[in-house]
């Protein structure tokens, strides 16, 4: 019984490295295997014998088991890890195939609401065999499929991603006005679900399906090259080649009267300053300088143009008055009468000298009041304007007004209009006597 322990034992070792051959023999010749197991057996027994006698001591060896082998039933929590990991590995393919494949770089707009959408050219379901993770022994057939609606904001709040996966519908949408991180190049991660079912097969002497994987994992992909566009740049010139400013006079225009805006933000807004005011203290050339800046939102673009001034010379007003007025001679009345004056082309020129760039001063006003005389003809003076209203030249009467620059002004009355004299029934004057008085005429800048 114990020599047959120690046959039993060997032909276990010998089974064990023989493998399949082994089988195969016992299996094609069993008569002749079963005489040289006897044979084997005998010899064995006559030769320990024979050591027994000799006193010699012969120990079978001890066999070392070999390593266990995993169940196939065995669920590893290696193999759950393993599992997740083909499962991130499968869907970040899916999903970054399906977006950056059908994005066609078509460039997002630089205003909020722009938006960019395109259809998904691939399935977000991935179907395989014999996906191999990091394990040498483990390999899956199953599914991946993302599922989940992707919703993500870009860190510095720029631009929206979103994927539906339902419709296959992918969108980018600007939601500030705001140059993006993405200017520079950098894609845009997301991170997304994506659930997985797979059949496990576990490789144990040959390859066995063990207890199969399934569950969800989250993971981040890429939204590679993104075409964005740039707000436009700002592009301002002076108006003028040349700008002439009177000396002396004040630089009442707001600064965006001497430039011209040619390109902007689309619903942006324009504000300017003077970064350098015109001098007017001194006749000749300058440059004075205008900053302008366009805002949308945190866009912001400025630029400082360039205003070449030339001041000149301080002009003036002056006027041309014949050195006499005459008036028809009066034929004692019992009625109130107007006197008409003899030149009935009489009139008044004003020259203005001045530059048109003084706004301020822009246009005049005339005056005109009689000084007093030992005749008294100044209490018979009267003015009648082109409304017919009457005026006493004992006060400065308003004559004319001019509210635009016109270099010279030519003003002449109708006969019975102007300068006139007004003699009332009742009067001083006595016969065959001339009267005569001055007018002081008087133009003033300014409407």
């Amino acid at each position: 019984m114990k020599k047959f322990s120690v046959f039993c034992c060997l032909l276990f070792v010998l089974f064990g490295v023989e493998g399949r051959a082994l089988v195969g023999a016992i299996t094609n010749e069993e008569e002749t295997s079963e005489n040289h197991m006897n044979e084997s057996l005998n010899e064995g027994i006559e030769k320990h014998e024979e050591q027994l006698i000799e006193g010699e001591i012969d120990l079978v060896p001890e066999i070392q088991p070999t390593e266990e082998l995993p169940s196939k039933n065995t669920r590893d929590v290696y193999d759950d890890v393993n599992a997740e990991g083909v499962a991130k590995k499968n869907s970040k393919t899916l999903i970054e195939n399906a977006l950056n494949s059908s994005y066609k770089k078509e460039k997002l707009g630089y205003q909020l609401g722009s938006i960019v959408s395109w259809i998904l050219s691939a399935e977000l379901t991935h179907i395989g065999s014999d996906m191999l993770g990091d394990a040498t022994n483990l390999k899956y057939t199953g599914n991946t499929t993302v599922s989940e609606k992707i919703s993500t904001l870009l860190a510095d709040g720029t631009i929206r991603l979103e994927v539906n996966p339902s419709t296959k519908v992918a969108s980018l949408t600007r939601v500030k006005n705001k140059i993006s991180v993405l200017e520079s190049g950098s894609g845009l991660s997301y991170s997304y679900s994506a659930s997985y079912s797979y059949s496990t097969w576990k490789y144990v002497v040959w390859w066995n399906r063990v207890e199969d994987r399934f569950g969800t994992i989250n993971a981040v992909a890429k939204l590679s090259n993104i075409a964005l566009e740039l707000p436009p740049n700002l592009i301002v010139d002076a108006i003028n080649p040349l700008t002439e400013l009177e000396q002396d006079s004040s630089v009442t225009d707001l600064p965006e009267d001497y430039v011209m805006v040619s390109q902007q933000m689309v619903g942006g807004s324009l504000s300017y300053e003077w970064s350098v005011k015109p001098d007017t203290s001194k006749v000749g050339a300058q440059t004075a300088k205008v900053k302008v800046t366009n805002t949308l939102g945190d866009y912001k673009n400025t630029i400082e143009v360039m205003v070449p001034i030339m001041i000149i010379e301080k002009g003036h007003l002056s006027i041309e008055v014949p050195e006499n007025l005459e008036f028809k001679d009066y034929q004692i009345s019992n009625t109130d009468t107007i006197i008409e004056r003899k030149n009935t082309d009489w009139g008044v020129v004003i020259e203005d000298s001045r530059h048109n760039s003084n706004k301020e001063k822009e246009g005049w006003n005339l005056t005109a009041k009689a000084r007093t005389s030992e005749s008294g003809l100044e209490n018979y003076l009267v003015f009648i304007d082109e409304e017919g209203t009457e005026h006493s030249l004992l006060e400065a009467a308003p004559i004319f007004t001019r509210l635009e620059h016109i270099e010279n002004t030519v003003i002449k009355w109708p006969k019975n209009k102007g300068m006139l004299l007004k003699i009332p029934k009742k009067n001083d004057l006595r016969p065959n006597k001339q009267y005569q008085t001055t007018i002081i005429w008087n133009v003033n800048e300014g409407p």
